[in-house]
C-alpha cells in the first residue's frame, strides 16, 4: 500500500451485495419451490414449510458473502445485511399483501439469528495464525 493513501471502506459496498444476493436467492428458491408444488412433486401441506428454511438460507448467504467482502467489521456487517433483508422483506409483506403479518417475530427471531451466526462464521475464518518452531537446546 502507498504512503498516504487511506485504506478503502467497502462496509456499504458488503451490505447492498448481500441483500441483493439475499433477495435474489429468496427469489430463485421461491421459484423453485412455487414449480415444485404447481407440478404437485411436492404436497401444500408440506410446502409450507419451506418458507422459513428458505429464509434461513438466503440470510446465511447473503450475510456470511456480505461480512466476507466487507473485510473489517464482519460480525456488524452481517448484522445490518440481514437487518436490511428483514426490512426488505417486511416492505414487499406490505406492499403485496397489504400488510398480512403472520409468524413476523419468528421471521424477524430467524433472520438476525442467521445474520448473527453468519457474522461469526465469517469473522472465525479471517485470522490466520503463524506458526513458529523452536528449537530446544
Amino acid at each position: 500500500m502507498m504512503k498516504g493513501a487511506k485504506k478503502q471502506k467497502r462496509g456499504g459496498k458488503g451490505i447492498a451485495i448481500g441483500v441483493g444476493i439475499s433477495l435474489g436467492l429468496t427469489i430463485l428458491l421461491t421459484a423453485f419451490l412455487s414449480t415444485l408444488t404447481d407440478r404437485q412433486l411436492v404436497p401444500y401441506s408440506v410446502a409450507v414449510k419451506f418458507p422459513l428454511g428458505i429464509v434461513l438460507i438466503c440470510t446465511l448467504t447473503g450475510a456470511f458473502i456480505g461480512g466476507k467482502i466487507a473485510g473489517e467489521k464482519r460480525m456488524l456487517i452481517c448484522l445490518f445485511t440481514g437487518s436490511g433483508y428483514l426490512l426488505t422483506l417486511l416492505a414487499v409483506t406490505a406492499f403485496f399483501f397489504r400488510g398480512q403479518f403472520q409468524d413476523i417475530l419468528v421471521t424477524a427471531a430467524v433472520v438476525l439469528g442467521s445474520s448473527a451466526v453468519a457474522g461469526v462464521l465469517s469473522a472465525s475464518g479471517g485470522r490466520k495464525r503463524k506458526l513458529t518452531k523452536y528449537k530446544i537446546g
